[in-house]
C-alpha cells in the first residue's frame, strides 16, 4: 500500500545496496498500475527512502523543503486544518507555502518549532524529515497510527520503516521468526494486538510515536496521548453538542476536493450528516453505495431516494456472482497486500474499493462515527471452538493473556481503530484514498471530553436536520427519523433488519439452523435476505464457497501444521457442511491464517 519506505544505515559499504533493496522493496508493494514512486537519499547520513503514492496525490513527486534545503522532508499521506497549519508558520512563511504541498509545510513547521509540530498535524501520514543542520533524521506517523507503518532494527546496526511487512524480508541476515502470542491474538480478536506482527522482530508504529536517529543512536518517544484529553472535565450534554456541531460542520468541507471526491453513503447517519453538510454549503459530491447480489438493500433504496430528492448522481456497486466466482484470487490478494491481518470475510473491501475508483479517486465516507461519536465498540474475544487446536497450541492460547482496557475512547484509539480495523483500511487506501471527518483531530479533542448521553445518535440528527431540513422524511435503515411510538415504518426497518441480521449472522447458534435451512427449502427467506445484510458469508461458506472452503482447510499442509488437530478439522467440516453445527467463523479464521502461512515461505 502506499506509504514510506526508509532505511538509515550509517555504513557508506551498505549504502549502494540499500539503494537498491529500496528500490525492490517499491516495486513489492505497489499492487497496482496506477502506483508511482519517489525516491530520496542522503550519503551523508546513511539514508535511503522512497514514497509510494496514488497517481492523483497532489505534489507527491516533489520532496519539502524548508526553502535552502537544510531540512528536507517526505510525507505520504494527507494533512487537513491547512488554515490553522498556516497559521503557526506566520504570515511571512506561510505566503512562501504551497497549501497543497503537505511536504513542504511540514518542512518549514519543523524548521520553527522542531518535533512540537507533530502534535499539530491533523490527518493520515508517515512523515521522513532529514535535519542537516544537526544530521539527524525524524521519522513519525500520525496521531492514531491509521497509516500502515512498521519498523525493525537491522542486524549490522541501524533502522528500517516500511508500510508492509514483506519489505522486511527482504533485508540480509534479518532473520524472522514467528510470535506464536500474534497468532493467538489473530484467532482470539481477528487482529494483533500491542502493535505486533506475526514476526517478533517487526513491529507496528504505536498512535503518535516518532524515532529520532542521530549518530548511530535511535530514540522513539509518543508526542500525543488521548489520555491527556480525556484528564479535562467533561462538557454538559448541550455544550457538547453545540461544540461538536460546530466544529463537524466546520471541518467536513476541508475533506471534500473537487472532481476527485466521490461520498460512500449508506442508509445511516453517518454519511448522511455529511452530505447535509456539504449540500448547505453548496457542494454536491457524487454518491455511490455499495450492495449485494440478492436484491436492492435498504442502503441502497434509500441512498437513491435521497440523492435523487438531493439532485446528487448517484451509483450502485454491486458485490456480485464475479466475485464469488473469483474468490480465491481476491482472498488471496487481500491477504497478501495486508501482510495476513486480512481475513476471509473482509477481502471484498479490496475489489468494491477499486470498483470505486469510477465514481473517485478520493472516498470520502463515515468511517467510525459509530465508534468515535457513540463509543461503540467491537474489540471483544472472539475465540474459535478451542477443539480444533492441538494440545500444545491450545496450551499456550490459554496461557496468552490479552490486555484491552475496554471501557473509555483511549482504548479505542490506541488499539481498537489502528490494530482491529486495520485490515479493511488497509485494503481501502491500497486501492485509492479514504477520508473520514470522524477521525479530525479536532473533532476528537472535542468527542474525548463527551458526557453520557442517551441517544447516541443525537449529534448526526441535529447536523442533518438542521442543514438539510427537506430530506427529513426518508428514515434511515434502522428506522431512525420515521417518528415515534409504534411508527410502522420504524417497526418495518427494525424487524427485516433484524430477522436479516440473524440470518446472516456468522456465529449462528446450532439450534438455529434448521429453521434458516426450512427457510432456504420453502422460500421463506427470499421475502427478507439481502433486505439489510449484502455479504452472506454463512450462507456462501455452504453453497457457492464449500469447495474452496473444502479443499483449503481439509488439505494435508492445513491439517499437518502444529496448531490444530487434523481429525478436528475434518469433523468440523463434515458436520458443518452437512446442516448440523456452523462452523463459519472456525473457517474463516483458519483459511485466512492458512493463506498467509502459504504466502510467508516459511515453516510454520
Amino acid at each position: 500500500m502506499p506509504g514510506l519506505i526508509v532505511i538509515v544505515q550509517d555504513n557508506p559499504h551498505v549504502f549502494d545496496r540499500n539503494r537498491e533493496l529500496v528500490r525492490k522493496m517499491a516495486e513489492l508493494i505497489s499492487h497496482e498500475p496506477f502506483y508511482r514512486t519517489r525516491f530520496m537519499e542522503s550519503p551523508e547520513l546513511g539514508l535511503q527512502a522512497c514514497r509510494v503514492y496514488l497517481d492523483h496525490d497532489y505534489a507527491a513527486d516533489v520532496i519539502g523543503s524548508n526553502g535552502d534545503g537544510t531540512i528536507q522532508c517526505l510525507l505520504s499521506g494527507e494533512l487537513f486544518g491547512m488554515r490553522e497549519l498556516l497559521g503557526k508558520l506566520g504570515d511571512a512563511h506561510s505566503s512562501l507555502c504551497d497549501p497543497h504541498n503537505h511536504s513542504e509545510i511540514a518542512a518549514r513547521l519543523y524548521e520553527q518549532h522542531g518535533e512540537t509540530m507533530l502534535r499539530w498535524l491533523n490527518g493520515y501520514f508517515n512523515l521522513l524529515i532529514i535535519d542537516k543542520r544537526d544530521r539527524s533524521v525524524l521519522v513519525a506517523n500520525d496521531r492514531f497510527g491509521m497509516q500502515r507503518f512498521y519498523h525493525a532494527r537491522l542486524p549490522d546496526g541501524g533502522m528500517m520503516f516500511a508500510p508492509e511487512v514483506k519489505c522486511f524480508k527482504l533485508i540480509p541476515d534479518l532473520k524472522l521468526t514467528l510470535d506464536t502470542t500474534a497468532v493467538v491474538h489473530s484467532f482470539r480478536h481477528d487482529c494483533l494486538l500491542n502493535n505486533a506482527t506475526f514476526y517478533k522482530e517487526v513491529r507496528r508504529f504505536p498512535i503518535s510515536t516518532s524515532f529520532r536517529l542521530k549518530g548511530g543512536d535511535c530514540l522513539s518517544c509518543e508526542y500525543w496521548g488521548p489520555e491527556s484529553e480525556l484528564e479535562k472535565p467533561r462538557l454538559a450534554p448541550n455544550e457538547f453538542l453545540d461544540s461538536v456541531i460546530g466544529v463537524f460542520e466546520s471541518v467536513v468541507a476541508d475533506y471534500y476536493t473537487p472532481q476527485i471526491t466521490a461520498l460512500s453513503f449508506t442508509g445511516g447517519l453517518d454519511t448522511r450528516a455529511i452530505l447535509s453538510v456539504l449540500s448547505h454549503r453548496g457542494l454536491s459530491p457524487p454518491l455511490f453505495t455499495f450492495g449485494g447480489m440478492y436484491r436492492d438493500s435498504h442502503d441502497v433504496k434509500i441512498a437513491r431516494r435521497l440523492a435523487a430528492m438531493n439532485g446528487n448522481s448517484w451509483g450502485v456497486i454491486r458485490l456480485g456472482r464475479d466475485f464469488l466466482d473469483n474468490f480465491e484470487r481476491w482472498a488471496t490478494k487481500a491477504i497478501y497486500v495486508s501482510d495476513g491481518i486480512a481475513r476471509l470475510n473482509t477481502c471484498h473491501e479490496y475489489y468494491l474499493n477499486l470498483a470505486a475508483r469510477d465514481f473517485g479517486r478520493v472516498r470520502l465516507t463515515g468511517k467510525y462515527g459509530s465508534q468515535i461519536i457513540r463509543g461503540v465498540t467491537m474489540l471483544k474475544d472472539r475465540s474459535p471452538n478451542l477443539g480444533i487446536f492441538s494440545t500444545d497450541f491450545k496450551r499456550h492460547y490459554h496461557n496468552t493473556v490479552s490486555e484491552i482496557r475496554w471501557k473509555d475512547r483511549s482504548a479505542l484509539l490506541r488499539e481498537e481503530l489502528p490494530q482491529l480495523e486495520g485490515a479493511r483500511h488497509t485494503q481501502e487506501m491500497t486501492a485509492l484514498t479514504v477520508r473520514t471527518p470522524y477521525m479530525d483531530n479536532r473533532l476528537i479533542d472535542v468527542t474525548l471530553r463527551a458526557p453520557r448521553i442517551e441517544d447516541t445518535a443525537l449529534l448526526q440528527k441535529k447536523i442533518y436536520l438542521k442543514n438539510t431540513p427537506h430530506l427529513a422524511g426518508i428514515p434511515t435503515n434502522r428506522g431512525e427519523l420515521a417518528g415515534g411510538g409504534l411508527n410502522l415504518a420504524k417497526l418495518y426497518y427494525k424487524t427485516l433488519n433484524f430477522v436479516d441480521s440473524v440470518y446472516n449472522w456468522e456465529k449462528l447458534p446450532r439450534w438455529a439452523l434448521p429453521v434458516c435451512r426450512s427457510g432456504d427449502l420453502t422460500g421463506i427467506s427470499r421475502i427478507f435476505v439481502g433486505r439489510s445484510e449484502w455479504i452472506h458469508h454463512r450462507k456462501w461458506f455452504t453453497g457457492e464457497l464449500k469447495d474452496f472452503a473444502r479443499n483449503l482447510i481439509l488439505d494435508p499442509t492445513t491439517r499437518g501444521r502444529h496448531y490444530y488437530n487434523g481429525s478436528a478439522l475434518e469433523k468440523m467440516m463434515n458436520l458443518h457442511f452437512s446442516g448440523k453445527a456452523n462452523y463459519t467463523p472456525e473457517i474463516i479464521k483458519i483459511g485466512s491464517f492458512e493463506i498467509w502461512c502459504r504466502q510467508s515461505d516459511s515453516p510454520q
